[in-house]
């Protein structure tokens, strides 16, 4: 083969080895490997710290959020430059005998803006002290009273029940989760649970939460709520437990749930939080109750500036900006998710901000904006939640929150991004392992924006009940946004579902109902439906007139076979039978177009061959399905299968 280094001089071959050695192309890529491993190792590290913080019920640092969205993007960056650099190593020119030395020298000068940037990123992930708020950062003067009084009530041996109470968004759970770091770093108690009933909903979720943070493992065996309370009395009868029931809405039975009460029973205390007096002192029979009030109206304008930075201090801001603050109804809530929206804004982004918030009112809702009862949110609170969602940084951003406010009780990353991806919510993704870095990013913007809290562990989220009271009252892709609990009787459906060009439909953990022969709702996108009990039957046509249905999620139902109607949604993308208990599902085989199926904890003995015909399926849940067997030959048929789920999956 011809080599034109054969017809170099030695010297200037020698000089030619040289530069190459300066520019040497594989060391420079293989540089910039380590510096985003480096940087993966960092953000995993940052992650369990966050992970502890939650689990102590401790507020994570704003900048923590922030850190992960620009690590994650990085981090998709660094993959796509990684391979061109890779690329641009093995460019040869003249005959393929010399290397490229211009895009070498190129190549030199990026992995070298990279590798600076990484850097700062490795310093900006080192968080003095951790990742969490420290107490004096989120502490009031007007709450140090009732902070005080709290802890020294869980000091008497005499008491047992402690109630906290207050409006929607006055920080009730902020306190609390206080009183329970401080209770723990004094060790007051040996081991700690918090549990929000309202999310939980009802006696067995609430067991299951309070065991998983009291390690207490249920057997399969044991799934009769009698027999499971009885599990949970002996272990907080025989450990120094603070037990935190947070959101009580009414009268809750700590008996059936296994909570030991009783001016006797002195290792076990329990703290509740409820917006109603009267539910914790009639209804619950606690005696020793503690009332928060807003905040001071100088508190009130300290977190708004903090929260909002230094600029509303401008002499042609101060005082519209007060005036917000004091419109803000003195609630931590609204006061914090208005002045996220000014943090780092020009000083005209802050003005018409601020001017907005002036004429924003729930009383000027556009043309087929939800009709959800706005009942006892202040017309100030809600634009400033409002407004907060308006200035969301794009159209995905907020589409993205509106369905996180349809997750219901347990809100998991798996679950947004199965409905994110099945409602086609974002441009440019091909694969779902994609998809899942995009929602994490996105989870963690909307917790920058307050929009969004921490969820006990870091693959859940939640949110509070007044920013989702707002979000239901937005149109979903022009249409109305239908949350429902508790009952829903059939004059329900005629006059709040057909009657309200539904895009989206959740009804969640409601007691038995009866449902229409046909759900007529041409529109709709999304339907969410869990039961407490799995006795609902849903008729064989219930889905004909739901052409337009991209995701399905049927929870804790019992189904001999599923409806025959449902071969009619030819549109449908993400479908979840999670918690049911299912004989024939053969009909799946006939939703060609479904690439997500999720069948977790489902009570299923054998996947059908039909499945076998879902040739675009990219996710399948198995998870602790208990399932005997599943077809040969099934799996390796579903080509396109990107994510397999199968912990605890089969019985042995």
């Amino acid at each position: 083969m011809y080599n034109i280094l054969d017809h170099i001089p030695a010297a200037a071959q020698c000089i030619f080895y040289t530069f190459d050695r300066i520019l040497d192309p594989d060391k420079k890529v293989e540089k910039l490997k380590n510096e985003v491993d480096k940087l993966k190792n960092a953000r995993n590290q940052v992650q369990k710290s966050v992970d502890v913080a939650i689990k102590n019920e401790q507020e994570i640092l704003e900048g923590v959020h922030r850190w992960f969205i620009e690590v994650d993007k990085k981090l998709t960056e660094e993959e796509v430059k990684i391979t061109k650099a890779e690329e641009t190593a093995r460019k040869r020119c003249f005959l393929e005998s010399f290397p490229n030395f211009m895009s070498r020298y190129h190549l030199r000068k990026e992995v070298d803006k990279e590798a600076k940037a990484i850097a700062q990123l490795l310093k900006d992930g080192e968080f003095d002290g951790g990742a969490h708020i420290p107490a004096s950062d989120i502490s009031f003067k007007s709450r140090e009273h009732a902070l005080t009084e709290i802890i020294n009530a869980l000091k008497d041996a005499n008491v047992n029940m402690i109630g906290v109470y207050g409006l929607a968004g006055v920080g009730k759970t902020t306190l609390v989760k206080e009183v329970a770091r401080q209770a723990k770093e004094s060790k007051l108690f040996d081991a700690l649970a918090m549990v929000d009933v309202t999310k939980a909903s009802d006696t067995e979720n609430i067991q299951e939460e309070l065991a998983d943070q009291i390690d207490l493992v249920f057997t399969d065996n044991i799934n009769i709520t009698r027999l499971r309370a009885d599990r949970i009395r002996q272990k907080l009868k025989s450990t120094k437990t603070l037990v935190i029931l947070d959101d009580i809405r009414s009268r809750l039975n700590l008996k059936a749930i296994g909570i030991p009460f009783g001016h006797k029973l002195v290792a076990c205390k329990i703290l509740l939080t409820s917006r109603d007096l009267n539910v914790l002192s009639s209804e619950m029979g606690v005696e020793n109750n503690f009332g928060i009030s807003v905040l001071a109206e100088e508190e009130a304008w300290d977190l708004f500036k903090k929260m909002a930075g230094d600029g509303v201090e401008h002499p042609r801001l101060r005082s519209t900006a007060k005036e917000v603050s004091r419109g803000c109804a003195c609630l931590p809530l609204a006061i914090v998710t208005v002045a996220k929206v000014l943090k780092n804004k020009s000083f005209i982004q802050r003005k018409a901000a601020l001017n907005q918030l002036k004429w924003h009112n729930p009383s000027n809702l556009t043309e087929g904006t939800s009709s959800r009862n706005l009942t006892g949110i202040p017309a100030d609170v809600y634009s400033a939640i409002k407004l907060s969602y308006d200035y969301l940084e794009s159209e995905e951003h907020r589409l993205t929150f509106l369905l996180c406010s349809l997750l219901g009780r347990k809100a998991t990353m798996f679950n947004l991004l199965t409905y994110a991806m099945g409602l086609g919510l974002f441009q440019g993704i091909i694969t779902l392992e994609e998809a899942g870095v995009k929602v994490e990013a996105l989870i963690n913007q909307l917790k920058c924006s307050y929009l969004l809290r921490d969820g006990f562990a870091h693959w859940q989220f939640s949110i509070h009940d007044i920013v989702r009271d707002v979000a239901m009252s937005i149109p979903f892709r022009g249409g109305n946004i239908l949350s429902m609990t508790n009952e829903v009787t059939l004059k329900d459906w005629e006059d709040k579902i057909f009657a309200k060009n539904c895009t989206a439909i959740s009804l969640l953990d409601n007691e038995p109902m009866e449902l229409p022969d046909e759900l007529n709702c041409e529109r709709l996108q999304f339907l969410h439906i869990s039961c407490k009990v799995s006795s609902l039957n849903v008729p064989g046509g219930f889905f004909a007139r739901t052409s337009e249905l991209k995701v399905l999620d049927l929870t804790n139902m019992n189904f001999s076979s599923l409806p025959s109607s449902i071969t009619q949604l030819a549109n449908l993308c993400t479908l979840h039978l999670d918690k049911c208990l299912l004989k024939d599902i053969a009909i799946i085989g006939e939703l060609k177009d479904l690439e997500i199926l999720s069948l977790q904890r489902a009570t299923i003995e054998e996947l059908p061959e039909e499945i076998k015909q879902l040739t675009k399926l990219r996710s399948l849940n198995l998870s602790k399905t208990k399932i005997k067997a599943i077809p040969a030959n099934l799996l390796s048929s579903l080509s396109r299968l990107e994510q397999l789920y199968l912990c605890e999956s089969f019985v042995e």
